[in-house]
């Protein structure tokens, strides 16, 4: 069976509206974002061995490097709906540094980007309003980012990337 080049052309671009449609990410400049401070922060435990006790776990070890006389590794924790990956210093290793944090399960409260809640209810960031309150967005910081799915308003899924604090 042979299709007209119109039906053709109808289906091609149906094909590219609906894939565009499923990639689409509105990225909203958002200079008050970041993952440490802030209203919208990423919110768990401060402490390093803390990350530990807050859920079942696998910890694997991603990196190393050495500055001077400190060590920095980098951690991945995974737990049920939150992976986590951190560095950590020699010099202060009650201490860690968020690097990256992508939630999926509304176990996890950190903060008001949790999943399961409507961040914008009460917000009075002006580059929030009218923004879509399904599909994929992106708040860009000066420094961090963090890209979340929305359905209905709600999140459903958030990830966090984050700027790695200079060494002191």
């Amino acid at each position: 069976m042979n299709a007209s080049p119109a039906s053709c052309a109808v289906l091609a671009a149906l094909c590219l509206a609906a894939s565009c449609a499923a990639g689409a990410q509105h990225q909203i400049p958002a200079e008050w974002f970041a993952c440490r401070t802030g209203e919208y922060r990423f919110l768990i435990a401060d402490h390093y061995p803390a990350l530990f006790n807050i859920g079942w776990h696998k910890v694997q070890d991603i990196g190393q490097r050495q500055q001077g006389s400190e060590t920095i590794r980098t951690r991945r924790f995974e737990y049920i709906g939150m992976t986590l990956e951190v560095a950590v210093s020699s010099l202060n290793p009650e201490r860690y540094t968020l690097l990256r944090a992508e939630v999926w399960s509304r176990r996890w409260n950190i903060g008001r980007l949790s999943v399961g809640r409507r961040p914008w209810q009460s917000s009075s960031e002006k580059t929030l309003a009218g923004v879509a309150l399904n599909g994929q967005i992106e708040l860009r910081g000066s420094t961090d980012r963090a890209t979340l799915q929305l359905r209905d308003g709600q999140v459903e899924r958030v990830t966090f990337e984050c700027q790695p604090t200079p060494s002191k």
